[in-house]
């Protein structure tokens, strides 16, 4: 909780005061040297520089997830734990499709942001739902995000409950720290099971925001309400895992992947790639069809966050593809053909030897082996080390795969094929 001089601070930079220091503090950060953070501690009393300095660093991390940084008031902390603008642009889409259009011109119902930090989820929900309500404990916090979404935000202790005028829909982070501990999987939802309940109970329906580390399973073993489970990843990794419930939740598909395309985390949403479906288990891919590693067949290497969401087999067999598992729980599939499928890069298989440098540094130089990369399942090797010891001068490159295949270790030596 912030104490009432570091909040007397934060209020004057809020209010717009002292931006010179505040250009000095991103200059004497851009610059990196003692001597202009030596000088910057001079020029100020020491609570509004150390401040400054926050403010300046948290801008500086901003600019990975929002375009509108230069605008963000916030600590370096809120910054990392807050949803990149792309995701938060996503979200408050579903939610604008919940809303009823004439409710949605008229501003209602309301939507109900818990713990809502920074606003940086806020900032776009605000834009899809006028009678935006954010809830947030930290008075410190409050300031941040009444600043950062111009919306209406208020002290809230979600351990007395809900406010009595909570209704309509909800949008839920429970990402906390506990003794700067971050409270990771179901240990952070805990706490808070009560109020979910509550939530459901009280509103249509809502998004509960949680990290990419969840399973479906850990939320059924609480005995949620009937929910969707999304996985959702920007230009990066598997992102955050999200909640839908009551009027917001897909019950004809359980679980949901969805990349959001494009290099930036930050800016207009663009386009989407988006595969939803009942997960099924590796073996249920192509049941019986036994298919080796050799010469002519093909591996597919699903997207991590289809793979992540366990939705890989499902993918597979909605496409009709005749794909096996290579290896239980690997992730990766054998074909008879290329998958042709946005959601899995193709290698056609050239040879499949023993996980040995000696036969393997024989078989590129016969076959004129030049850039090699290598992909490996298992820690069967280091990469780096190996990428220097097998590259070689020929013209042809090649994407060696070393596996550790139970108590066999095996590399595959495959050309990856190239979409238009």
């Amino acid at each position: 909780m912030s104490s009432p001089p570091k909040l007397a601070t934060w209020i004057h930079f809020i209010k717009g005061g002292s931006p010179a220091l505040l250009d000095a503090a991103a200059e004497a950060l851009a610059l990196g040297t003692p001597s202009a953070l030596q000088s910057l501690r001079k020029s100020s009393p020491i609570e509004r520089v150390q401040i400054a300095l926050s403010l300046a660093q948290a801008r500086r991390l901003g600019q990975e997830k929002f375009s509108w940084a230069g605008e963000l008031f916030a600590d370096p902390e809120g910054v990392e734990v807050a949803t990149p603008e792309r995701i938060a642009k996503y979200k408050a889409q579903r939610f604008a499709q919940a809303l009823p259009k004439p409710q949605r011109q008229k501003g209602t119902p309301m939507l109900l942001d818990l713990a809502c930090g920074i606003g940086g989820d806020g900032r776009e929900l605000r834009k899809v739902c006028r009678m935006y309500l954010g809830l947030e404990l930290d008075p410190l916090r409050c300031l941040m995000a009444e600043r950062n979404t111009g919306g209406n935000i208020r002290r809230w202790d979600l351990r007395k409950g809900l406010p009595k005028d909570a209704g309509g829909l909800f949008h839920f982070d429970p990402l906390r720290r506990q003794e700067k501990r971050r409270l990771r999987g179901v240990e952070g939802l805990l706490p808070f099971l009560p109020l979910l309940r509550a939530l459901v109970e009280t509103c249509e329906g809502g998004c509960i925001k949680l990290g990419p580390e969840i399973r479906r399973e850990d939320l059924e073993a609480l005995a949620l309400p009937p929910f969707s489970l999304e996985q959702v990843a920007d230009s990066g990794g598997v992102v955050q895992a999200l909640a839908w419930l009551g009027s917001l939740q897909d019950p004809e598909a359980p679980l949901r992947a969805t990349r959001l395309l494009g290099p930036s985390r930050k800016g207009p949403l663009g386009t989407l790639r988006s595969f939803a479906a009942t997960p099924l288990p590796p073996s249920s891919c192509a049941a019986g069809l036994q298919l080796q590693a050799s010469p002519g067949t093909y591996l597919l290497l699903p997207d991590p966050l289809l793979h992540h969401a366990g939705l890989a087999p499902a993918k597979l067999q909605r496409a009709g593809s005749r794909a096996s598992e290579l290896h239980p729980n690997i992730g990766l599939f054998l074909a008879p053909t290329p998958s042709e499928d946005p959601w899995f890069q193709d290698f056609e298989i050239l040879a499949d030897l023993p996980l040995r440098k000696k036969k393997i540094k024989a078989w590129l130089q016969k076959n004129k082996g030049g850039r090699i990369t290598i992909r490996t399942r298992g820690h069967a090797v280091k990469p780096e080390l190996w990428v220097k010891e097998l590259s070689g001068s020929g013209s042809h490159s090649y994407c060696l795969f070393a596996l550790r295949l139970g108590e066999r270790k095996r590399a595959l030596i495959t050309r990856a094929i190239i979409r238009p």
